[in-house]
């Protein structure tokens, strides 16, 4: 480990601007249909320019309530609770128990303004069978239209031509069921912006390689945010633009996450959303989390390499390719979720051991934490097989078990017993609480 030296810090700046983003979103759940957009249940996490091209609409994702619900674990549990009273067993994915819990519970087209608003359609791409056959729950219990966009998870030019096809037919169900024309300008801008937004928070995931770095993973956790549901939007480029040139200045000017660097350390997995604070823990040793691929990957753009390292490819305005028509676009939304995003990746991936790894080395860390998250049996392949590669590497790494969205699979004092001994394994000590300045505690984290 390293020796306690204390870093300069200073606020995030562009903080302001990631919340504001972050409640533009929430507003057009509820607001896009009044103006005359449209509204889409389903997680809608990849592929946005598709509906971008339709003009404004809404998408509640997880549930309109999933983020107000991670914040309150009692009334989740409720929501949970309901699910499973319905008939749905804890085996399943938890964060679609939350998504059903809110559907049964009467909360899904429940406007916390008063009055309801009923989707257009559900609409999913099949990610993980979980969130496909979510998307048949609701089509069923509401009623709704329900298109399952097929995506192969190899990405040969076979399958992106098949993938192309699959958009076309998707825009074309899209005009036919709501009765609203794609805007081909509206679809090329978006997806240039896609391309942009993803290539730049790619390049800020890199400078976390700094020591110290910029930020620990709790801060760039909400500050990703706005990348999650509005990177299409040319108000998303320019804030991830803004937020690579506050990065960039961090790095030049040695300012730290935390204040201290006594250790690094990779987590690995989708963390426990309802106990994110669990990503500030390595503070409390002088430490930090600089990152993870839940975090760097689902919402940068990347080469992947055999030799498991990620670099930041080059957007299509940087190759030369000028995007002009629906098809140039649909070519390049394919291109860029599977050749350089983990969608075709996330419950199959042979890679993830030696990426692991290679994260941990090239970002010059301590140490390696895998979550096994119980709320998703697709997310652990190869979890443990790259635990026996790290360790066989002579790098130290442990793993936490919970589960995404279900606080009641976090055992707080068996995991936070067990990570404090990690962390003391390795030489480590909880600082004194004098060493923080409660201003640096609690920066850049909401």
């Amino acid at each position: 480990m390293k020796t306690l030296v204390k870093y300069p810090t200073r606020p995030i700046e562009v903080w302001g601007k990631a919340k504001e983003l972050r409640r533009k979103h929430f507003r057009r759940t509820w607001e896009a249909k009044s103006r005359g957009g449209i509204v889409i249940n389903g997680i809608v996490e990849a592929f946005l320019g598709l509906f971008a091209g339709f003009g404004e609409f809404g998408n509640p994702s997880y549930g309109p309530y999933f983020t107000i619900l991670m914040r309150n674990p009692d009334q989740l549990v409720k929501v949970l609770e309901a699910a499973e009273a319905w008939g749905l067993n804890r085996d399943i994915c938890s964060s679609m128990r939350c998504h059903l819990g809110q559907l049964v519970s009467g909360l899904s087209t429940k406007n916390p303004k008063g009055g309801e608003v009923i989707p257009d359609f559900c609409f999913q791409f099949n990610n993980c069978h979980s969130m496909v056959k979510t998307g048949q729950i609701f089509h069923e219990e509401q009623g709704l239209p329900y298109f399952v966009l097929d995506v192969p998870w190899k990405s040969r030019d076979i399958e992106m031509e098949y993938e192309v096809a699959q958009l076309n037919e998707a825009i074309e169900w899209m005009e036919k069921t709501t009765g609203k024309k794609c805007q081909d300008e509206l679809l090329i801008e978006a997806v240039n912006n896609e391309w942009e937004s993803a290539a730049l928070y790619a390049r800020i995931c890199m400078l976390q390689k700094t020591i110290p770095a910029p930020y620990d993973m709790r801060q760039l956790w909400s500050l990703r945010l706005p990348l999650v549901t509005l990177r299409y939007e040319k108000d998303c480029v320019e804030y991830t633009r803004e937020l690579l040139a506050e990065t960039e200045e961090r790095v030049r000017e040695g300012i730290s996450a935390r204040g201290y660097e006594t250790g690094r350390f990779t987590q690995e997995g989708i963390p426990p959303f309802y106990h994110i604070q669990i990503l500030r823990f390595p503070a409390e040793f002088g430490a930090i989390f600089v990152g993870g691929d839940i975090l760097f990957a689902s919402f940068g753009c990347w080469d992947f390499h055999e030799d498991g390292s990620w670099t930041v490819p080059q957007t299509p305005r940087e190759r030369g390719i000028h995007i002009k028509t629906r098809d140039d676009a649909l070519w390049s939304m394919a291109d860029l979720y599977m050749r350089h995003h983990p969608v075709s990746r996330n419950c199959c991936s042979p890679d993830r051991p030696q990426e692991y790894l290679k994260r941990a080395q090239d970002f010059h860390c301590d140490g390696v934490i895998l979550h096994l998250d119980r709320g998703c049996k697709g997310y652990q392949t190869g979890m443990l097989e790259a635990k026996q590669l790290i360790q066989k590497a002579g790098i130290p790494v442990t793993t936490y078990e919970s589960s995404q969205a279900d606080p009641r699979d976090f055992d707080h004092a068996k995991i936070y017993d067990h990570l404090e001994s990690f962390m003391e394994s390795l030489g480590l000590s909880k600082l004194p609480p004098e060493a923080f300045g409660e201003k640096e505690k609690e920066e850049g984290v909401e």
